[in-house]
């Protein structure tokens, strides 16, 4: 009887064994892949209950804030009972759809960056200019939170980056809430340039708000952010579903090349668009400045070095004919050094005889201080302006470590002029 017993009761065991332990196992990894965000680091923008980031799994698709907000709007619920305003940049009713079909209560839209028609019935729509207006208080005073989704393109002088400190602001004297909709950097996970906060900042834009929200503001705000799923800094643009993000650039590589054109633009006789087209694609001079063939081929050499593809490109303008390079950053951003490549291609410019360069009085304001134009114009070591940029990224990491919601986390590039 005893030895019938212990048989039973090994087979329970086993069977146990079997059937329950792998569920334990299993139920332990799915823990493991989960960061709760109610860590003591990140309560300013806890939701009432648990909200979760999930680590980035390749068999699963990646979401950006507002689809995680819609479809997981159970776990938002406290959201859905407020009046809410949205601000975006994004001219198709999409998104906001979405939302609406949830059950989130939508009173005004806010758009920027767009001339869209949308038509809502019982929704007030305005165009807000950002460079020129904060948000009118009598346009949120009925709301009691502001939705912000809008695509930021990775750097710091973006329209979106001014609208989200006009935004804060406001929100912070009438007292709302603010609920960022997280989206992608496109320029991955490098960190790099001048400025307080760096000119490329390898941050989305909901990392950015909780920074802004810790450091630039005497009051913080109400924040919450509601985080991508499944999103990994170093393959930005992988896996994700809506491939709407970039309304007004036709080109993941118009973002890239965008990355230092938008400053190269500054800096005359230099041009980068043929009469408003091929914006961010090339970049053109006056004949009375055109280049030798020599120097062509070793300003290729130079490009093919910094990541950048190059070519000879002509036009015809006016019975002119316009001579200079059509241009583009290769595939993997996280390789590419904006600022690197922008110092390397204006150094070059300027030690040309017949091109005489100058600056515009935004070069300085994009690039967030003077000392780049003081080293072009000689009046800065290459020495100092290295230190000074790379200690100011240090101390910015420093103060960035604990915003960050994703991996992995972002890497400093050392500042560094090419030769051909």
């Amino acid at each position: 009887m005893k030895k019938q017993l212990i048989v039973f009761i090994k087979l329970i065991c086993t069977i146990y064994l079997i059937t329950i332990l792998p569920q334990i196992i299993s139920q332990r990894n799915k823990n493991h892949n989960l960061i709760n965000l109610r860590q003591p680091v990140h309560q300013s923008f806890d939701i009432g209950g648990s909200c979760y980031l999930q680590v980035i799994n390749k068999n699963t698709k990646t979401l950006l804030g507002i689809e995680n907000l819609a479809n997981h709007n159970k776990k938002f619920s406290q959201i859905k009972k407020l009046r809410l305003g949205i601000i975006s940049n994004d001219p198709s009713k999409k998104n906001i759809d979405l939302l609406l079909e949830k059950g989130f209560k939508i009173k005004k839209i806010f758009l920027i960056k767009t001339s869209s028609l949308l038509k809502y019935k019982k929704i007030e729509i305005f165009n807000w200019e950002v460079q020129k207006t904060c948000l009118p208080i009598k346009h949120i005073e009925n709301l009691d939170a502001i939705i912000f989704d809008i695509q930021d393109s990775g750097l710091r002088h973006d329209v979106t980056f001014a609208a989200l400190l006009k935004t804060m602001n406001s929100a912070i004297r009438n007292n709302k809430q603010l609920i960022i909709t997280d989206r992608p950097n496109p320029l991955g996970k490098c960190m790099e340039g001048p400025g307080d906060i760096p000119l490329r900042h390898a941050m989305t834009i909901g990392e950015i708000a909780i920074y802004l929200n810790k450091h630039n503001f005497e009051k913080s705000l109400n924040l919450t952010v509601v985080p991508l799923v499944n999103w990994k800094r170093d393959n930005p643009l992988y896996n994700i579903k809506n491939n709407g993000l970039f309304k007004n650039i036709n080109s993941l590589n118009l973002i890239y090349s965008s990355s230092f054109l938008s400053i190269l633009k500054e800096i005359e006789p230099i041009k980068i668009h043929i009469n408003g087209k091929k914006t961010f694609q090339v970049i053109l001079l006056p004949n009375n400045n055109n280049l030798s063939e020599w120097e062509i081929k070793y300003f290729k050499n130079l490009c093919s070095k910094l990541g950048i593809f190059c070519k000879a490109y002509s036009y015809w303008n006016k019975n002119k004919n316009i001579n200079g390079l059509k241009i583009g950053v290769k595939k993997n951003i996280n390789k590419f050094s904006a600022f690197n490549s922008l110092l390397t291609i204006i150094r070059f410019l300027k030690n040309r005889k017949n091109i005489k360069i100058s600056f515009s009085q935004m070069f300085d304001k994009k690039l967030g201080d003077n000392q780049t134009r003081y080293f072009l114009q000689n009046r800065l070591s290459f020495g100092e302006l290295k230190d000074r940029i790379e200690n100011n990224l240090k101390n910015f990491y420093s103060k960035t470590k604990d915003c960050f919601l994703y991996k992995p986390f972002p890497q400093i590039k050392k500042v560094k002029i090419l030769r051909g």
